[in-house]
């Protein structure tokens, strides 16, 4: 499979995880935001450590996504520029 052909399945596959990223972003932050509710003063649950390190655990995934976006954005095009020398 040469390089040309590959493109358009590496970026359907990078367009997939993006949106399998974006899934578990929803649904960790909806859990997130279940947890803090459950809290007897979720203003206050916010400023712990253990609050500010699950919210960047649950972000992870969002940032995966961006970078598959990215990618598969980019890789039809270094592909054709690749194809073409």
């Amino acid at each position: 499979m040469s390089l040309l052909a590959a493109a358009p399945l590496l970026q359907s596959l990078a367009f997939w995880l993006a949106a399998i990223m974006t899934g578990l972003t929803a649904v960790r932050s909806v859990l997130l935001t279940r947890l803090a509710s459950r809290q007897l003063e979720p203003q206050r649950r916010w400023q712990t450590d253990t609050a500010r390190a699950a919210t960047r655990h649950a972000t992870v995934p969002m940032h995966w996504s961006f970078a598959a976006l990215v990618i598969g954005a980019a890789l039809p095009k270094r592909a054709l520029l690749l194809a073409a020398t």
